[in-house]
């Protein structure tokens, strides 16, 4: 076998296992993405688990009673939409980790960031 046959299967291979060490989360677990039970809830969630850049969060909810907000660090911090990244009401929002850095999620339907429904995260680089 030539040298860049064994090059070309060893990359494949390191492709592979890349791709299939990515993890989809689903943001809140069994409960999915809604009114927390306590308002710490989402961000002990978040900080028991590792993430990386590949890795998806899954938002379940009711588009009619929630939603999924991403912004920055003061809005997050003060629950305001000055400056939305993104903002999504399908009931089923797949947000992909393409980069390593902090990202800031809530749900700005009442006073549901108020109340704790709000995490972040920071994202790694890939293994």
């Amino acid at each position: 076998m030539s040298s860049r046959s064994l090059i070309l299967i060893s990359l494949m291979g390191f492709l592979f296992v890349t791709l299939t060490q990515a993890t989809e989360h689903i943001v809140g677990g069994k409960n999915g993405w809604s009114f927390p039970p306590t308002k710490d809830y989402y961000q002990q969630w978040s900080q028991q688990r590792k993430f990386r850049v590949g890795d998806k969060l899954v938002f379940d909810y009711t588009p009619s009673s929630d939603n999924v907000i991403e912004v920055g660090e003061k809005e997050f911090e003060q629950c305001t939409q000055d400056d939305v990244i993104d903002m999504q009401y399908d009931g089923h929002t797949v947000v992909k980790l393409d980069e390593a850095g902090k990202r800031y999620f809530y749900c700005g339907i009442a006073l549901h960031c108020e109340s704790g429904m709000k995490f972040s995260v920071t994202v790694q680089p890939p293994s």
